[in-house]
């Protein structure tokens, strides 16, 4: 938005003094000579032709080294021109139109030369005829020679002679040439200086040199103070010629500045009459534009969705669990959501079923008309399922097998058992929506949504977790002193933002394909699960690769760490985990969910 100070024009350079022709006949054409030189110049012998018209036809004998010119008369006629005894080639050459024919052709009549002198009138024989008689115009006069001026101007070329009608030689005078002429300009004291943008709300530095200007000099100059910064939240420090301006910008918008500096202009002898010393201007003001830019966020609305529309959802959701393991989540509307006016589509649930921990994440899709629905209804049916499904088959002789795989690395029946807890009860979610969406007189299409959902238990030799997912998102078993451990793998569509959804069909048409989707693994020590939509993992991670670095994840952590005193006596943790999600990150606004478990007291605090 900044626009670079206009450049001061540059003296034009010494033009001679512009004339002007107001009369042809009496004006003094020396001032033209330039222009138009004389091709005659230095030929002092002439020849003069006398001719007669309608004699018997001769030999022509023109004067040596001159051109035999021939015509065909009806009417006699005397004349005398006087033309060059050497033609120079660079004499404009002019065709006259050719002769209106007669009946008959007349022959040529010889021109007998004569010695150079006035020209002097023949006396004509008896005409055969009288037609009008035919007289050849003069030739202009030719001014001589003076020396081209040191500037060349811009001179109008002359115009084609006009030998439209015929039967007439027309030899016009060029017209007279337009000379354009430039005054000089004055020179102007001139001040280069460019502030860089700023943003509201981003700490402004800036640090600036005196610079002037005039003509092609470069003169000194001082600062003297510059107004018009405080009012938007920022000062000057002045140090002679330089300037440091700091602050944090208040007001977006452009802003005038006023700077006030004095200078010093060189002054020479030839232009002062005396000897060269500097001449001093105390004080200049000039006003300059520093353009600060809006906060992005100010930018966004917050528009509430229309009235009367089903499955009314807040905006805004935290929840905390206390137990042997604390459990706080947070899940906000995103701002493209509240520009746009719509609800937010994530959600989150907890619980815990003996000695069970669970927690669900889900994102409705955003081209689906219910997806908060969606994701609201598998949630709570996940749960659900869980107190039905964790008793029947995670009991004590899943704990042995758990066992088990500690020590031998045998994963026994451990597969079978979470493939009907986590699959089937994310298959419960998917009959769920189902039928919301038949008793709607829908598509469960419309109520489309991804799910991640995951279950703790706490041994005497470590965690045990267990993860099914489908979709985008992502859930870790988070070590802070190394060894992360990433639960699920996301579902990436060919091109960016596609993904697989719950309410998907052809997922549930084959069990391998469900046994896939569930992950688990045993740690012998856990700092958190944490769990969260593409909200949070798109901004915090940005590449699959990125994901499934242990190294982001520790960097996740102490960001969270930042704002969040994740303890399990604070009982604040899900409403600061509410105001974490708030975070900026361009580009990245859509809603935002983020879950987390906490068995043990982290190894690093706020």
């Amino acid at each position: 938005m900044n626009t670079p100070d206009a450049e001061s024009p540059n003296p034009a350079p010494n033009t001679p003094e512009p004339f002007f022709i107001q009369d042809q006949e009496s004006a003094d054409t020396s001032k033209l000579d330039a222009f138009f030189p004389d091709p005659l110049q230095n030929q002092q012998d002439t020849c003069k032709f006398e001719f007669e018209i309608d004699k018997p036809p001769e030999e022509l004998k023109p004067a040596p080294e001159c051109p035999s010119p021939s015509a065909t008369r009806s009417t006699p006629m005397v004349a005398t021109v006087a033309v060059p005894t050497a033609c120079s080639p660079t004499v404009p050459q002019e065709t006259s139109p050719p002769l209106p024919s007669t009946a008959s052709v007349e022959p040529v009549v010889p021109l007998t030369p004569v010695a150079p002198g006035p020209a002097t009138a023949a006396v004509p024989t008896t005409p055969t005829a009288a037609p009008p008689p035919y007289l050849l115009p003069p030739l202009p006069p030719i001014a001589p020679a003076v020396p081209a001026p040191s500037v060349a101007p811009t001179v109008s070329p002359p115009p084609v002679p006009n030998s439209s009608r015929s039967g007439t030689n027309h030899l016009k005078p060029s017209p007279t040439p337009t000379v354009t002429t430039r005054a000089p300009q004055p020179l102007e004291l001139r001040l280069q200086l460019q502030l860089p943008n700023g943003s509201v709300g981003k700490p402004y530095d800036a640090q600036r040199t005196l610079e002037l200007t005039l003509g092609a000099s470069r003169p000194r100059g001082t600062f003297q103070r510059i107004e018009g910064l405080t009012a938007i939240g920022l000062r000057a420090d002045i140090q002679a010629d330089r300037v440091h301006i700091t602050g944090t910008p208040t007001q977006a918008g452009d802003h005038t500045i006023q700077v006030y500096y004095s200078a010093q202009l060189p002054v020479n002898a030839a232009s002062s009459g005396h000897a060269p010393h500097q001449l001093a201007i105390p004080t200049v003001v000039e006003r300059i534009t520093l353009t600060v830019n809006p906060d992005p966020r100010s930018l966004w609305k917050e528009v509430e969705p229309t009235v009367g529309q089903p499955f009314v959802k807040p905006h805004l959701l935290h929840r905390q669990l206390a137990g042997p393991v604390v459990a706080v989540g947070a899940s906000r509307r995103g701002r493209s959501h509240a520009h746009d006016g719509k609800f937010r589509e994530d959600d989150f649930r907890f619980d815990q079923v003996q000695d069970w921990h669970c927690v669900v994440v889900a994102d409705g899709a955003g081209s689906a008309s219910f997806s908060r629905r969606g994701s609201e209804l598998a949630c709570e049916t996940v749960c659900q399922q869980f107190r039905q499904r964790i008793p029947q088959y995670l009991d004590s002789n899943f704990d042995r097998m758990v066992a088990e795989y500690q020590t031998t690395g045998g994963k026994s029946q451990i597969p079978t058992a979470l493939y009907h807890v986590l699959g089937g009860a994310a298959h419960a979610a998917y009959k769920t929506l189902e039928k919301e969406a038949a008793s709607h007189g829908s598509s469960i299409k419309d109520f489309a949504t991804t799910l991640n959902a995951t279950i703790l238990k706490s041994y005497d030799f470590g965690y045990f977790a267990a993860t099914f997912a489908v979709g985008d998102g992502g859930v870790a078993a988070f070590r802070a002193q190394g060894g992360t451990k990433i639960l699920n793998t996301a579902d990436s569509g060919e091109y960016a933002g596609q993904t697989r959804f719950l309410t998907m069909a052809d997922i549930w048409s084959d069990p391998n394909a469900i046994s896939a989707r569930i992950q688990f693994t045993l740690v012998p020590d856990l700092t958190a699960i944490i769990a969260m939509t593409d909200g949070v993992s798109d901004p915090k991670f940005s590449t699959d690769k990125n994901f499934a670095d242990p190294a982001k994840w520790a960097e996740l952590w102490a960001d969270l760490g930042s704002r969040v005193t994740l303890t399990r006596t604070n009982t604040h943790a899900s409403e600061e985990l509410l105001g974490w999600l708030d975070f900026w990150s361009t580009g990245n606004h859509d809603d935002r969910t983020i879950a987390i478990l906490l068995p043990s007291e982290p190894s690093t605090t706020r």
